[in-house]
């Protein structure tokens, strides 16, 4: 069975994002995993936390993740299997470790955070889309989900020399559990070769047609401003983006919280 994994903090955003995951669940057949990280006392902080206080948290945050377990069966009549953990640790290490364990087709999580705990905020999304090597899905407030997402890739010339190729594997895995339909957007800018471009894609096109991407090519000054305005003019549910180890895809010339943060629709980010 697959595994979606939703790191929660208890904020509206986390659990739109649950709720948005619980459906995607229900649509593939998918497990739920519900994990709420809290940081775990050390005797050696200045001010070292009680131990009857985390236990308080512990106790507060399994009444809270149970409490989004009923909620979230409710909403998909039961139909989907639904497991809660807690964590102690650092959240970036902790979520690590975790998908590393159930390997997750998915990890949904609220874009901005919305928690009445100070120790969590928006920083939590931005630290996964750093540092965890699983596809993470990066859901905007009051998103809602419909199925069979159309996605947009935004792509450039590396993407297309190299990465589409690898990503087969994982589209086809989409199409299949969601029916998902692909377009690809490659941003011509400045000093490129269109017909350059065309052609390199000419060459993957055999391999890409078990997926059926779409491809769309449009010329602007930045990748940025291309991705913006297809997405302005065309319809799409997820904007599929593939940071690179060097470099992230630039994106209205912001760093990668900021795409993740303010794009109007959930961001599915892929590692190399």
């Amino acid at each position: 069975m697959q595994t979606i994994i939703v790191p929660v903090n208890f904020g509206n955003n986390a659990a739109n994002a649950a709720c948005y995951a619980a459906d995607i669940a229900f649509t593939t057949g998918a497990e739920i995993r519900l994990v709420h990280v809290i940081n775990s006392p050390s005797v050696f902080a200045p001010h070292p936390m009680p131990e009857s206080l985390f236990k308080e948290l512990q106790d507060s945050g399994y009444l809270l993740l149970n409490k989004l377990r009923t909620e979230l069966s409710t909403r998909t009549g039961g139909k989907v299997r639904i497991n809660i953990d807690l964590e102690t640790g650092k959240i970036d290490h902790e979520m690590k470790v975790y998908c590393q364990h159930y390997n997750p087709l998915l990890v949904v999580m609220g874009a901005a955070g919305s928690a009445p705990d100070s120790r969590y905020g928006s920083d939590d999304a931005i630290d996964a889309m750093k540092q965890l090597p699983y596809p993470v899905l990066v859901v905007p407030p009051k998103a809602i989900f419909y199925g069979a997402p159309k996605v947009t890739v935004a792509c450039d010339d590396e993407d297309i020399d190299a990465r589409l190729q690898s990503l087969l594997p994982f589209l086809k895995e989409l199409r299949m559990s969601l029916g998902t339909q692909f377009q690809v957007i490659h941003v011509v800018t400045d000093g490129e070769s269109f017909r350059e471009m065309l052609h390199k894609y000419e060459l993957l096109k055999k391999e890409l047609e078990v997926v059926g991407p779409s491809l769309n090519v449009v010329r602007r000054s930045s990748i940025g401003e291309g991705v913006t305005d297809y997405l302005e003019h065309h319809r799409s549910d997820w904007l599929l983006v593939l940071p690179k180890k060097h470099r992230l895809l630039e994106f209205h010339k912001s760093r990668a919280g900021e795409i993740a943060l303010n794009c109007p629709i959930p961001v599915l980010w892929l590692h190399e």
